[in-house]
């Protein structure tokens, strides 16, 4: 991988000032390199990666395979959203749900160019769990599908789809009260945050509910 000395001066911070940001970074290189050898990544016979200079750039290039998390999570998302099978799902789900640790880069939140790829990993994260949830409801698995809505509503409590879901989800078991509980709560989190009414969709499934623990005190 090459990249060029003005990109890993802007992304690192070093001032942009000519000789100024060079020379950190030239130093921030140097003590890299040190640390490299002091874990022993720089071995000469048997390099883990090394660093070297090029025209106004530097080069990494790596020896060995490297596990990298996200990339990791990227790829197993990508696997299960396009598979179509049920077989094994429930523990590849388990796996690839386990690797998002957080929002990517949460260190560096208020860096510019940590903002794509930290949207990116989120919005693959929330689109794996819609998708696994829909798939649980489908096979009546409602529970799950219910955990995994909840988990959408963590990074994004305006999610209609996701509380329509949890209530219908409900609503199948036969947990009206649950059900309800949270209707209301999509109710009130709609209205103070975007000053909304619940969608048709939901609304019909309230209309649902009341029908049927009317029909139930009927009985």
């Amino acid at each position: 991988t090459r990249l060029e000395h003005d990109y890993i001066i802007e992304a690192c911070g070093f001032s942009a000032n000519g000789k100024n940001g060079l020379n950190s970074l030239r130093v921030t290189i140097h003590e890299l390199r040190k640390a490299l050898e002091v874990f022993g990544l720089a071995d000469s016979d048997q390099p883990f990666f090394n660093i070297s200079s090029e025209s106004g750039a530097y080069r990494l290039t790596l020896h060995q395979s490297v596990w990298v998390d996200y990339l990791e999570f990227e790829l197993g998302c990508s696997n299960l959203i396009e598979n179509g099978s049920d077989t094994g799902i429930s523990g590849s789900a388990t796996r690839v749900i386990g690797l998002y640790k957080g929002d990517l880069f949460e260190e560096n939140r208020y860096d510019d160019w940590t903002n794509i790829p930290r949207e990116r990993i989120l919005d693959t994260y929330l689109n794996l769990l819609w998708v696994l949830a829909k798939r649980f409801s489908e096979r009546h698995e409602t529970q799950r599908s219910i955990e995994l809505c909840k988990r959408i509503l963590e990074k994004d409590i305006l999610d209609e789809g996701a509380y329509e879901l949890i209530i219908s989800s409900y609503v199948e078991i036969g947990r009206f009260s649950a059900a309800l509980r949270w209707l209301a709560i999509c109710r009130e989190t709609l209205s103070k945050e975007l000053g909304i009414q619940p969608n048709s969709a939901i609304r019909g499934l309230e209309a649902n509910i009341n029908n049927s623990a009317n029909i139930e005190k009927a009985g």
